[in-house]
């Protein structure tokens, strides 16, 4: 709420930017010792090469390895022709990633925070629901389950969890729906 509102055709990269921005500012006022990152580079240990980029990353501590990542995505996009979810893109190109170790590899928690661009979070939750419970199985999820209510916040209906046991090791991933 204290950030400035991005357009309704803003893209992802540069709304990310933003709230980074802010969450840096916020943590510096309560002189908290982490590190928030953005775009951070994962590189494939065996080729060398590039895995992928983490859009917001949290560390604490001496080890690299250990940290808690966001990727976001835009949901409910306006475009002359109407509104688009998006929620395919949010789950295969986003919930997918952490599944397949691409991002947060060996990790137990992670997170896909949705900007949703109409400010509709209801609507985009829901679509992006449906979507999870068509990839069930690439998600590795047990069948019949999809996005819940967080552990965390319960009483917050912005948030919300998947569990995917079936990787190794089991991952809960963390969503949020900020309206934008």
């Amino acid at each position: 709420q204290e950030l400035p509102k991005p357009t309704c055709h803003e893209l992802e990269p540069r709304i990310t930017r933003i709230l980074r921005h802010g969450l840096c500012q916020k943590k510096q006022r309560r002189r908290l010792t982490f590190r928030i990152g953005r775009e951070e580079v994962i590189d494939d240990p065996q080729t060398g090469s590039e895995k992928g980029r983490i859009d917001i990353l949290f560390m604490y501590g001496w080890d690299d390895n250990v940290y808690f990542a966001f990727e976001c995505k835009r949901l409910n996009v306006l475009y002359p022709r109407g509104c688009k979810s998006l929620a395919r893109e949010y789950v295969a190109g986003g919930m997918a990633r952490f599944v397949t170790g691409k991002y947060a590899a060996g990790l137990t928690q992670g997170g896909m925070i949705g900007f949703v661009m109409d400010g509709d979070t209801t609507t985009a939750a829901t679509k992006v629901d449906a979507e999870v419970r068509a990839w069930i199985r690439p998600l590795q999820m047990v069948p019949g389950t999809g996005l819940a209510t967080s552990a965390l916040f319960p009483a917050t209906p912005v948030v919300r969890e998947t569990k995917h046991p079936r990787r190794a090791p089991a991952l809960t991933l963390h969503h949020v729906f900020l309206a934008v």
